[in-house]
């Protein structure tokens, strides 16, 4: 039976895997794109709207640079991304200078459009960031660990926050206690 049992249990764990990395891969991957896509489209508007010239170079390279990230995203892993920050972050590399794309979105003259365009890029920057989460086994691995301890930081601080409280509370009522409750203090 315990043989029987341990059986399902890898068989269970085989199929988790595979699920993970097969499927879940791709439909995080799909959930980045579409909302790079609408942010890309969301830069369109923006130009079609005539805020922004479809022919001007901060356009073009916004767009092509949506349009790259795009064509990354099933690239784009956690691991890697956390390589090129340790590893390959130095003074002397391309990843130590602003990208294209942000270097066109602060040469772009008006700001309301330039805070416009900021914001859905930075909200394609962040599909990214939480796909490249989703898609890592470590971040479902130790999400339990963080998540107890982040559970367990607040609930001490709240906890002090309650010790504090009732000690109040104790010290005023031994304050308003009668001295001759019973117990006799010594000296």
């Amino acid at each position: 039976m315990i043989a029987f049992e341990a059986f399902i249990s890898v068989m269970v764990l085989i199929a988790l895997l595979l699920l993970f990395y097969g499927p879940w891969q791709s439909v995080c991957t799909d959930y980045a794109r579409q909302v790079m896509f609408e942010k890309r489209d969301a830069v369109f508007d923006i130009a079609a709207r005539g805020d922004l010239s479809f022919k001007s170079k901060e356009y073009r390279t916004i767009r092509a640079t949506l349009e790259s990230s795009i064509r990354f995203a099933h690239e784009a892993t956690l691991p890697r991304i956390v390589y090129y920050f340790v590893v390959l972050n130095t003074e002397d590399n391309a990843f130590s200078k602003p990208s294209a794309q942000s270097s066109a979105i602060s040469s772009i003259e008006d700001a309301r459009v330039r805070e416009e365009i900021e914001h859905f890029v930075r909200e394609a920057r962040m599909a990214m960031l939480w796909m490249m989460l989703a898609k890592s086994i470590w971040t479902w691995l130790l999400l339990p660990i963080v998540a107890i301890m982040v559970a367990a930081l607040f609930l001490f601080d709240h906890l002090m926050e309650w010790v504090t409280e009732a000690g109040e509370y104790v010290q005023v009522e031994a304050e308003k206690a009668p001295a001759h409750s019973g117990v006799h203090a010594r000296a």
